[in-house]
């Protein structure tokens, strides 16, 4: 894939004569479309995806086994050994 140089235009100035360009870089609205388009319309996925997507499942099985942890062993995980201390932790999490 050959790239090229796009020239910056400087649409910043304060011309009040003109209008500014909206779409710079070369490309019209339609170019613009296609562009954010494409990854919505592509046939199939890029396998980046399908390789972060994995990592989140496995964040997400994760958080299930740590959670699972909490409940069957209690709060004395968080070093809350004091039988009404899981308070704490909820007036933490709410304020």
């Amino acid at each position: 894939m050959a790239t090229t140089a796009v020239q910056e235009i400087d649409n910043t100035s304060n011309d009040p004569t003109k209008r500014p360009t909206l779409v710079t870089g070369g490309l019209d609205f339609n170019g613009v479309t296609e562009t954010v388009c494409r990854v919505a319309e592509a046939p199939s996925a890029p396998k980046s995806w399908y390789f972060l997507l994995v990592i989140a499942v496995a964040a997400l099985l994760n958080l299930f086994v740590w959670v699972g942890y909490l409940i069957t062993t209690g709060t004395g995980v968080w070093g809350l050994n004091n039988p009404v201390g899981w308070g704490w932790a909820i007036v933490n999490f709410v304020f």
